[in-house]
Order: structure tokens, then C-alpha cells, then sequence
């Protein structure tokens, strides 16, 4: 969320610029060294300090520029479609759409501002991941905006707020007027901010070949030799995400996904229609680690049985393997919920109302067990608006109480509340939970062995840094006694191999922890949430 880190130099250069009005800056930018004047047909990265003073110009031309209704609802419109899962609309990608019919929204800037021709270009040329956000302040937001009447402010987040750690944020009106907000305090009213999409990657293609675009990168955009992709499929429009196979129990205050787990292809016992073979089942699909630690009513124990003759050893082992001692692909270790503990914890996180949405990454690596081989490494991603990150940890604010905000992110489906109420497959999860519903990958301990890395970080909009992790799985000679599994075809003895795990995030970004799940470990709702001491998280296997 946050901007790039830079020097105390180059902070000098902003502070300068700060104080200048956008044509005394058009005069410093027409002498930047920016990619066109190298006659790059490609959008490229410059120096911080330049990104800087080019957004704080382009804020005061979007100011002007929202006088204007038409440019008003367009921009509203564009950023109602939430084409990252946030309220964010990507210059570059949106500078030549039609605002009138007849003028695209980059003419109409240019025009509103008495600018040149290519002087517009000289400013956002340089800034290749220019974002236009509308923040969701929960009352107030891109949803609530009357375009008709209401002419926003419109703030900049530059690398001040994240270098100097400043307790404003600039906001500039229609007249170039400059004024400063707390950062820390939800405005009362919509504001538009420009910053860099920390949810969007661009790479150079003819530099840098098509072996470096990130395997969960989504192709969204192009212009030259340079591609926009949004970095995962968390930050896709709900609406366009690429893979959703669960379906959803609406008996919670939430959500609970099943994935069409079949309860009968585990037992015997005859599927006779009673109340506990059908509330056994059920119960199955949602949460079969729920049946496996036996939690399961005094009145049901006839049933207990059943679930005897299909313990396996450990709650995964029963779940991946069939009554025949097959192994289950459509089974998978799933990132289902997350919550962070304290408040002061996600305040460090998500450092002023610029930031938008939470961007919560997590990267689950799986080390081959045979000695010499890979991981299989892959990310999955989360964007959640802060007043439900912390939902459940907050008092009442200015704007909205804690009981408002937990009671429309659930409706949302982005929260879920596990209460005990007889219910003691919960009793281990209660409380308020983000919904994270990740895609996961199947477990056999015979390509992956007995361990899974998990780790999680808060994406922001930095320079490119890289985390190293020792990393280490075995599989013992005994494990595939009764089963019968794709991958032990010539499997025999026990397995161990060693590496290094890398993990590339950002210098920015806010790392929350890593954690080693072992296959023996209880799963799910039948054990106390995995702590990562300000972030806890549950997966489960189904």
C-alpha cells in the first residue's frame, strides 16, 4: 500500500516541490529525464523524488480537471467496477476510454488544464502504476458519491508518509489550494487519492522476457513493451476470479465452504437416512475434521463408530484417503480464515486512510521430498477493507460502531462469526474471522512429505527484496501402509531432502510471520488457531 522507501536526498527535492504550484512544476518536469524524451516507446521507472513531484502534479490536474461532471461519473464508474477488488482506477490503462463520447479522459485532463500537447504525457509517463483510488470509509465512498454536486478533494500518498511517517496527508483542491487531513482519522467525506496500485506488476518485457512474469500474475493490461498484470487472483473482481469451486452452508453468521467432500465415500455404514447419518454427512462436507476429534452430540453417539473405522491415524490421513485407501485429489490444504490480534499491530500495518484495502499475501511452499528436487511454491492473495480487518478489535468510531462494521462484512462476505451455542466444533475458532477461502493444493506425503511452509505478508508498493528460509521435509517407511496413493508407485524406504526457501516481497512491505504445518498436526476447527502473535490463521483440509 505504502510508496517507495527513498533517501534523505531525494525527500529535499519532494519538500521543494511541495510548495510549488502544478505550472511552476511543468516547467521542473519538461527537464526530467523520463523515458520519452529517451525516446522509449516503453513506461518505465524513474527515481522516486521525480514520481513524487509528477504525482503531486497529476493530483492538482485531477482536481481541476473534476469540475467537470462528466470527468466526475466517469471516474466514479471506472472505479465501481473494482477491477483489483478495490475502488482503484489505473490510469494507463483507462487514459484513452471515452468521458463525453467523444473526448477520451486523457484529452479532457489536458484540456481542463490549459496544458500542451505532450505535457500531460511528460507527467504520467513516468509513473507506469498511477492509480486513481476512491477509499472506502465505510459511510463514505465511491458508492455513496453524489457526482452531481459533491467536487472531492484529492490527496496524494508520496513516499513521506512512509518515509518521515507524517500525520497528514496532502489533499489539493480545484484551485491547486493545498490543505493537510490527519492520516489516521477516516475523512467524513469522499476523497479521491492518486498513488501507486501496489495490486498491479508491470514488467518490461523486451528487457527483462517473459520467464520473469510471476506464475500467479493475471494479464490485464499492455501498452508498448510494457504489460500490466494484477499480482494475484485475491485482488481479481469477485465476479471474474478464474477458479470458485465451493459452494456455501448458509446456516453460519458467515460463511463456511464446502468443495463436495462425499461423506460415503469414507464409511461403510449404510446411508439409511436418519437424523445422524444426514446431520453426520453434513457436518462432513463443512468441517470433517469436526466429525474425526468426535465432536459430534450426546445423542449422536450410535454414530461415533463409524467414525472410529475411518481414523487413519491423524485427521489428514482420513481425509485425503478413502475407505478404499485411495487418495482424494479434489481434497486440498485450504487458507480458510484469517484475523489479526491487536489493533496498535494492524495501525502499523495500514499506516493512514491512503493505503485502501488490506493486500494480504501468503506464500505456501511444499518441498519435494525426494533429495535434489523443488519446491512447488505458489501465492495466494487477500483484500479486505480495514474497518473489517479489525472489526473485532476496535471500539466505537467517529463514523460507525464496531457492531455496524462486523454486521456488513458479514452480509459482504468478508466476515464470518463462529459462536459456540451448543456447537462444539467451534468451541477452539470462536470469535470474528476474515474469509480467505483459498485455493490450495493436495498434500500426499509422498511427493511433498510431512511438511508445509506457510508465509505471510502485507503487500505494499516498494522495491523488490528477497527473504531466504531453511527448509526441510521427510517422509518415514511406514506411512503408506494401507493406502494407496498416485505418487507411491515405486516408493520404498523413507526420504529426506533439504533447500532454501526464497521469497521475493517488497521493501515495503510489512512481513507477519511464518509458520511450519506438520501432516500429523490436528486440522481446522479441531485445534486452537495457528499464532503468529499479531496474526492467527486456520486452514483446513477438505
Amino acid at each position: 500500500m505504502k510508496n517507495l522507501l527513498t533517501s534523505k536526498k531525494s525527500l529535499a527535492i519532494l519538500t521543494a516541490c511541495l510548495s510549488l504550484s502544478i505550472f511552476s512544476c511543468k516547467d521542473e518536469l519538461s527537464n526530467l529525464d523520463n523515458p520519452l524524451n529517451r525516446g522509449s516507446s516503453s513506461l518505465e521507472n524513474v527515481p522516486i523524488e521525480q514520481q513524487d513531484a509528477a504525482r503531486i502534479q497529476f493530483a492538482k490536474i485531477l482536481a481541476k480537471a473534476l469540475e467537470n461532471k462528466e470527468v466526475r461519473e466517469f471516474v466514479k464508474s471506472e472505479s465501481l467496477k473494482m477491477f483489483d477488488n478495490d475502488y482503484d482506477v489505473l490510469y494507463h490503462a483507462n487514459k484513452n476510454k471515452l468521458v463525453n463520447g467523444t473526448e477520451s479522459f486523457s484529452s479532457v485532463l489536458a484540456k481542463s488544464n490549459n496544458l500542451k500537447e505532450g505535457e500531460l504525457d511528460k507527467i504520467v509517463n513516468i509513473l507506469p502504476k498511477l492509480n486513481i483510488l476512491i477509499p472506502d470509509f465505510f459511510v463514505q465512498s465511491a458508492k455513496t458519491w453524489d457526482t452531481e454536486t459533491d467536487i472531492p478533494l484529492v490527496a496524494v500518498s508520496n513516499s513521506e508518509l512512509e518515509y518521515k511517517k507524517v500525520d497528514f496527508v496532502r489533499v489539493y483542491d480545484s484551485k491547486a489550494n493545498e490543505t493537510k487531513l490527519d492520516a489516521h482519522k477516516f475523512p467524513n467525506k469522499v476523497i479521491i487519492v492518486v498513488k501507486n496500485n501496489e495490486r498491479i506488476e508491470t514488467l518490461n518485457v523486451v528487457k527483462n522476457g517473459r520467464s520473469a512474469i510471476g506464475k500467479e500474475w493475471i494479464p490485464y493490461y499492455k501498452e508498448g513493451d510494457t504489460e500490466f498484470f494484477i499480482a494475484g487472483e485475491g485482488f481479481l473482481n469477485e465476479n471474474t476470479k478464474r477458479s470458485n469451486q465451493r459452494k456455501a452452508d448458509t446456516g453460519m453468521n458467515g460463511s463456511l465452504p464446502y468443495y463436495g467432500i462425499n461423506f460415503w465415500d469414507y464409511t461403510d455404514s449404510p446411508n439409511d437416512g436418519s437424523f445422524g447419518s444426514v446431520l453426520i454427512a453434513h457436518i462432513w462436507k463443512l468441517c470433517p475434521e469436526g466429525i474425526l476429534s468426535g465432536s459430534v452430540s450426546s445423542d449422536q453417539n450410535n454414530n461415533i463408530p463409524w467414525v472410529q473405522a475411518m481414523n487413519k491415524g491423524s485427521h489428514r490421513k482420513s481425509i485425503y484417503y478413502n475407505k478404499n485407501g485411495d487418495l482424494n485429489q479434489n481434497v486440498k490444504e485450504r487458507m480458510m480464515y484469517c484475523r489479526f490480534t491487536n489493533s496498535a499491530s494492524l495501525s502499523n500495518i495500514s499506516e493512514n486512510w491512503t493505503d485502501g484495502n488490506l493486500e494480504i499475501v501468503c506464500v505456501v511452499a511444499m518441498l519435494r521430498v525426494r533429495p535434489g528436487e523443488d519446491f512447488n511454491q505458489f501465492v495466494i492473495s487477500k483484500s479486505v477493507p480495514l474497518y473489517f480487518a479489525n472489526a473485532h478489535l476496535v471500539g466505537p468510531n467517529i463514523y460507525y460502531t464496531q457492531e455496524q462494521a462486523k454486521n456488513a462484512g458479514i452480509n459482504q462476505g468478508y466476515l464470518t462469526e463462529f459462536t459456540t451455542n451448543g456447537a462444539d466444533i467451534y468451541k477452539n475458532v470462536a470469535g470474528i474471522w476474515i474469509n480467505w477461502f483459498g485455493e490450495g493444493v493436495t498434500w500426499s506425503p509422498f511427493l511433498y512429505g510431512e511438511q508445509m511452509q506457510y508465509v505471510f505478508y502485507e503487500k505494499d508498493d516498494g522495491a523488490v527484496k528477497t527473504d531466504t528460509y531453511a527448509s526441510s521435509t521427510a517422509l518415514g517407511s511406514s506411512f503408506g501402509i494401507g493406502i494407496k496413493d498416485v505418487w507411491n508407485i515405486g516408493f520404498t524406504g523413507s526420504s529426506t531432502n533439504s533447500r532454501t526457501l526464497t521469497v521475493t516481497s517488497t521493501n515495503t512491505s510489512d512481513q507477519l510471520g511464518i509458520y511450519v504445518l506438520n501432516y500429523g498436526q490436528d486440522v481446522g476447527f479441531a485445534r486452537a488457531p495457528i499464532n503468529l502473535g499479531d496474526f492467527q490463521f486456520i486452514t483446513q483440509t477438505k
